[in-house]
């Protein structure tokens, strides 16, 4: 069986520190809920530029009922829960947006269900594509120190995913995860047409454009300015959660 691939061209993930719930009913059904994104979340502070998602991003997607799906860490080998059968359930409201999902009786629904139960799984990501028609708007801002900075408010955009993330998002040195895992979609290091900023690319970025370098011109462009540096992750804490959980999941 062929795998879907969530790494097409123009595919973006961003991710978030969420509080994830589990609720369990009488007949023995357990529910998972969360915001997959909130409105005051902004992209990694090591990015070149600022970025906000702005309320009604997501209206349109969800009123076109795309198929958009609950998985774990992205992958689709871990499918909880889709739009097209009703098992998830999406909304905006004042936070963010918001999901649903009832959980499988599968391996992988059992797994979920005691992680995020015991407060292991507690990370939220979307995937999507920014809509051709006003899905983004360039601005410039002053910052706190005067400095002026680009933002990119994310006005449309195409769902299409929610996921349950074990590991840190933006680490480089996360236990399980490697550079190579990341070599994928529209980032080919082998490629003899790959431009040299693009190999040069630090894993965390790519995570967040699975779909290779953004086709978009503004975006492009201040992507390809930042003088990219390998950055690696010394706070002990969080590599200690990073250990505890991938013991959890062994």
């Amino acid at each position: 069986m062929s795998k879907i691939n969530f790494n097409f061209p123009g595919s973006e993930r961003r991710f978030i520190k969420s509080k994830v719930e589990l609720r369990c009913d009488s007949g023995g059904d357990s529910t998972v809920e969360g915001y997959a994104a909130t409105w005051d979340g902004t992209i990694d502070p090591r990015m070149p530029f600022r970025e906000k998602c702005c309320r009604g991003m997501f209206q349109r997607s969800i009123l076109r009922r795309d198929d958009a799906k609950l998985l774990v860490n992205h992958s689709p080998d871990a499918l909880l829960a889709r739009v097209k059968n009703d098992s998830l359930k999406l909304a905006e409201d004042s936070t963010g947006l918001f999901f649903t999902a009832k959980l499988p009786n599968t391996s992988t629904g059992r797994d979920v269900r005691a992680l995020v139960r015991t407060g292991l799984l507690d990370e939220c990501s979307f995937g999507f594509v920014v809509d051709p028609d006003g899905g983004e708007e360039w601005v410039t801002d002053t910052d706190d120190e005067g400095n002026r900075t680009r933002t990119r408010l994310l006005r449309s955009v195409t769902l299409t995913d929610c996921s349950l993330v074990v590991f840190p998002a933006y680490s480089n040195t996360s236990a399980g995860i490697r550079d190579e895992d990341w070599k994928v979609g529209g980032w080919d290091d082998e490629d003899e047409d790959s431009d040299e900023d693009e190999r040069r690319f630090p894993a965390f970025a790519r995570r967040l454009f699975p779909g290779g370098l953004p086709a978009q011109p503004e975006l492009r462009a201040i992507l390809l300015a930042q003088p990219w540096r390998k950055q690696r992750d010394t706070d002990r804490e969080s590599r200690q959660r990073r250990d505890r959980l991938h013991r959890a999941l062994l």
